[in-house]
């Protein structure tokens, strides 16, 4: 693959204008002119020739250009059609490059499904995130039955105390459930807004998740369920927030309730002061008793 120079302001320019290609601010269209980051990013990645990478938002190409020549498949999600054309004329004769046009919050499902984890060593998932949607790409991601083994995200630099809040902190949530379980978090960089043409309103911060065996969860969806409706309502007592999750049906409460007298917790609690090894060991509890 062609060296690309898309990561000065005057090349990422002519680029659009060739293209006539709009920046379009509901996108978060916001590409990188700083190489260095680019080249930090890959080497945290450690891609191989047997490794699935799959991108949110390829953009025009700059970070998909180095996947390309270093793994086995690269699966690229573009929302927006000119930027397809764009990189289907860049990567239309790369065999190990597939484009799905289209919505990735709509369309990950259904390729996630297809793909077979047996024909590949790794499974890495990267983006440069749309602040506006990364809960939902995080949950997406982060709850997927396709096992991936490292995630590389570009996010909003604030949502990092999200992401390693504990239960002492008042940002402890969902999020910090669903960013913690079963990865080590790193931070990669720190970036400047500056770093980006055109500038975003705010800094953000590039992180890596790596997989890891630290927790032993038995039934995933049903853990992902349990720990998303503790956040229901915060005033909510623990067993009410989960009935009111569509959990278990309400002739099974005692279910719920058995499962927190034997792993002795107080029934009383609220769902946010629960520790991620207390969502666990209820989690496996209530899917021993279930089953």
């Amino acid at each position: 693959m062609k060296t690309f120079e898309f990561y000065t302001i005057s090349n990422i320019k002519t680029v659009l204008s060739k293209n006539n290609l709009n920046l379009q601010k509901k996108f978060a269209q916001n590409f990188l002119v700083n190489e260095k980051i680019v080249d930090r990013i890959i080497d945290k990645l450690e891609i191989d020739k047997n490794d699935l990478v799959i991108e949110i938002g390829c953009g025009l190409g700059g970070l998909t250009n180095r996947l390309i020549d270093l793994a086995k498949m690269v699966i690229g999600f573009e929302i927006d059609y000119g930027y397809v054309n764009l990189l289907n004329k860049i990567f239309g004769s790369a065999t190990n490059f597939k484009l799905i046009s289209g919505d990735f919050l709509k369309k990950s499902k259904e390729i996630f499904n297809a793909i077979d984890k047996k024909e590949f060593n790794k499974i890495i998932l990267v983006g440069n995130l749309p602040y506006n949607i990364t809960k939902e790409i995080f949950e997406i991601s982060f709850t997927s039955n396709l096992e991936f083994d490292k995630w590389r995200f570009m996010i909003q630099k604030e949502m990092l105390d999200k992401i390693n809040a504990k239960i002492d902190s008042k940002k402890y949530c969902y999020l910090s459930i669903i960013s913690q379980i079963g990865k080590d978090v790193e931070v990669i960089s720190h970036i400047s807004k500056n770093d980006f043409y055109p500038s975003p309103n705010v800094d953000s911060i590039s992180l890596l998740f790596t997989k890891n065996s630290k927790h032993k969860i038995i039934e995933k969806e049903l853990f992902f369920r349990l720990a998303k409706s503790l956040f229901l309502n915060r005033r909510k007592k623990l067993v009410n927030n989960l009935m009111l999750s569509t959990l278990l049906y309400e002739n099974e409460k005692n279910i719920l309730e058995n499962a927190i007298k034997e792993i002795n917790l107080d029934i009383s609690k609220r769902g946010e002061t629960l520790k991620l090894e207390d969502i666990i060991n209820l989690s496996n509890k209530v899917s021993l008793l279930i089953s």
